[in-house]
């Protein structure tokens, strides 16, 4: 019994095929060709030596076909001329076609028969075949990541060399390697290789010449140590491969597969155009830079449609400046990053003057400064970044900063879509140009700016034609976390606005450039100064809604508003305020809308806006309030305005004598042009009746009371409603 086990259980291996896929791929000579009604004899006998043998037909005989020889022997044909067929495997003729697929080599007489059946090679090759294909590509081809056939990092992190030497800090060294590594060339750009061992730091550095190419028996490389080193030091790639691979694609560009795991990687250079650099996921590739002065990916000049995806790129070392996670270069147009997580760098990404650019579901924490750093520098006019579906958050100064104040030229058009911000030193978003050279068309959508610790957003463009949509702003000034990297121990600034705006010049006038700033649909809630503070000219603000915010408690009443406005040409169209609702800290907001500054406002537009009245503002507080009365007002303030004195004025004793009260309002309007109701309440005095205001100012009216009878008139307190119109 337990023969007749083994037998079998040796029998089901014999008939085991191993896939030549993904190694090579298969040919008719492995899996065989099937040709249907085969049925001839031998013309004459056979032994088990021959090689070839006749038939009476050859029809449908063809190489790598397999026969059945008198029904018990397989056989392989690998040719046939006439009648005459050949067999054999490896070579043609060869005896290994004889016995094939675990029959025997056997005599055969003439006449025997000569048949095609299907063999169990052939099922078991095209079997094995189909599954190794199925797992290349994954269930639901998981595996699939690109539409062009990727080339695998891990495939030419070449084993460490030991050249010998010493290499002396400073200076170039040149080193020989052999063989010289695929991929490594003395001629590429940004090559990072990694010294370690013996006698010194280890270090990254970087060729810069060389004999080497890529994979002879031996050449030189140049590079400039920082360290010295002596004794068993070895050279090993600075990229765990990436770079290496990227150096093998073709001249037309390609992809590199980082594989799953975490990768030691400084400097990983994307030098070509059309180089794609995608690992396996967030969670699972894993670049670590431990420079803290390289970068960990560098897209250099001329680099054109360059990819970053399904990575987390971090570090240990504290970086200083140069560390940062991405950098790209002049000239980097069409650079995209999607679904990157970066941690811990100095800029989480530096862009240079990289235009029509791309970056999506794109995440950075903990920087020593900024997350996104865009830093124009007047090579290239247009920027046109399309930045959607990203974050930053803890970062040590801005998590968004677009940076205009040294190029000599403009910028145009940078693009913001879904963003998040969160708890960093700076601003969450700053965009910030120069008088003259400004930036110009910048679109912003779906703002969430929560516990930055200056203004969520902050605009300074110098600029205009700019469109902000949809945005909600939090707890500005109010972070208490310690972020960035290291972390930068900090207390509350609470002295934030949400949003602000600010494009005046230091005289205090307006550049002629800004202006056409439209922003729908914002709320600001729970910030520690005004919610949203404009300088900026020219301004269009519809559909606001500003709650609690001056949770600082400024002193100052510009700085506890829904709404501040310190410049011309602004409109407010359709907001809410109050001073409770959701959002940080308790009730402080004081007005609902604002106006002050050193001179008069010129025009000022403010339609629809209401107040809370329920939940509404308390004593002393005020819907409006007008510090600077504006020359021009376009729009009447909604609803009424109550207002209550004390004591009028009293008539002599004489029917029909009459006195003038003079009545300051707590809110001066911009104008006359408004009405009030007014009337006596309290303790009456004789019979006195209002016969109107007989005087009209912004801040002030006389009303006239007469008496009816021959005795002194008056009231105790005087009340008016007043509406503008």
């Amino acid at each position: 019994m337990h023969k007749l086990v083994i037998t079998s259980l040796l029998a089901v291996l014999a008939y085991a095929q191993p896939a030549t896929y993904p190694s090579s791929v298969v040919t008719d000579g492995k899996v065989g060709v099937a040709v249907n009604g085969i049925n001839t004899t031998l013309a004459a006998g056979i032994t088990p030596s021959a090689t070839s043998f006749t038939v009476r037909s050859a029809t449908g005989i063809a190489p790598n076909t397999f026969l059945t020889l008198s029904g018990v022997e397989i056989v392989k044909v690998c040719s046939v001329v006439g009648t005459t067929v050949q067999v054999g495997d490896a070579s043609c003729p060869n005896i290994d076609g004889r016995g094939f697929d675990g029959t025997t080599a056997s005599y055969h007489v003439a006449n025997g028969t000569v048949m095609s059946y299907p063999i169990a090679r052939n099922h078991n090759q095209l079997a094995a075949e189909v599954k190794a294909i199925e797992t290349a590509l994954g269930a639901n081809l998981i595996n699939v990541r690109a539409s062009t056939p990727a080339i695998n990092a891990s495939d030419y992190n070449f084993a460490a060399q030991a050249p010998g030497g010493s290499l002396t800090a400073s200076i170039i060294n040149s080193v020989t390697l052999a063989p010289c590594p695929q991929g490594v060339n003395g001629t590429n750009t940004g090559h990072s290789l990694y010294i370690s061992g013996g006698t010194g730091t280890a270090e990254w550095v970087i060729i810069s010449g060389g004999t080497c190419t890529s994979g002879a028996a031996s050449g030189t490389v140049f590079f400039t140590p920082a360290n010295n080193h002596s004794g068993a030091w070895t050279i090993a790639s600075g990229t765990s491969g990436i770079t290496e691979a990227l150096n093998i694609l073709p001249a037309v560009g390609g992809v590199v597969a980082a594989p799953a795991g975490t990768l030691s990687a400084c400097n990983v250079a994307i030098a070509r155009r059309n180089q794609s650099l995608i690992g396996q996921g967030i969670e699972a590739t894993i670049l670590t830079c431990e420079s803290p002065t390289l970068p960990a990916v560098h897209i250099y000049n001329g680099a054109w449609w360059g990819l970053v995806q399904d990575m987390k790129i971090t570090r240990t070392a504290v970086p200083t400046a140069g560390g940062d996670g991405i950098v790209t270069d002049t000239n980097t147009t069409n650079f995209e990053a999607r679904r990157v997580y970066l941690t811990h760098h100095y800029h989480g990404l530096r862009l240079g003057p990289t235009t029509y650019s791309h970056l999506t579901e794109v995440q950075v924490q903990n920087s020593v400064l900024d997350g996104f750093y865009f830093e124009p520098d007047g090579i290239d006019v247009v920027m046109q970044w399309q930045v959607k579906e990203c974050g930053a958050g803890g970062n040590g100064r801005h998590g968004f900063f677009i940076d205009n104040t040294t190029s000599p030229i403009s910028m145009i058009a940078p693009e913001m879509r879904h963003i998040l911000t969160f708890a960093n030193q700076g601003n969450g978003i700053r965009v910030e140009g120069q008088d003259g050279k400004g930036i110009y068309a910048f679109i912003l959508e779906d703002l969430r700016a929560e516990a930055d610790n200056l203004s969520g957003l902050y605009m300074k463009t110098f600029g205009n034609e700019h469109a902000l949509r949809n945005m909600n702003v939090g707890g500005s000034g109010l972070n208490t976390l310690n972020v960035g990297y290291p972390t930068h121990l900090t207390t509350p600034t609470n002295a934030a606005y949400g949003i602000e705006l600010d494009d005046r010049n230091d005289t205090g006038t307006c550049p002629s450039s800004t202006g056409a700033l439209s922003i729908y649909g914002v709320k600001v809630v729970g910030n520690a100064l005004s919610g949203v503070k404009i300088k900026s000219c020219g301004v269009l603000i519809s559909g606001i809604t500003a709650a609690r915010n001056g949770v600082a408690q400024h002193a100052d009443d510009d700085k506890r508003a829904g709404v501040t406005i310190q410049a011309s040409e602004v409109t407010v169209m359709g907001g809410f305020y109050s001073s409770s609702g959701d959002g940080f800290g308790n009730a402080q907001q004081k007005y609902g809308i604002e106006v002050s500054g050193a001179a008069p406002i010129p025009t000022l537009n403010l339609a629809g806006n209401t107040c809370d009245v329920n939940t509404g503002f308390a004593a002393g507080t005020q819907c409006f309030k007008f510090n600077t009365v504006p020359t021009s007002y376009a729009a009447s303030l909604p609803g009424f305005y109550y207002q209550r004195w004390g004591a009028s004025c009293s008539t002599v004793a004489s029917v029909a004598a009459t006195c003038d009260t003079t009545l300051t309002l707590t809110q001066p309007f911009p104008d006359t042009n408004y009405v009030a109701t007014c009337s006596l309440r309290g303790t009456i005095t004789g019979v006195p009746t209002i016969v109107g205001y007989v005087n009209q100012a912004a801040g002030s009216i006389d009303i006239r009371i007469a008496a009816l009878t021959a005795a002194a008139a008056s009231a105790s307190n005087v009340d008016c409603v007043f509406r503008h119109q």
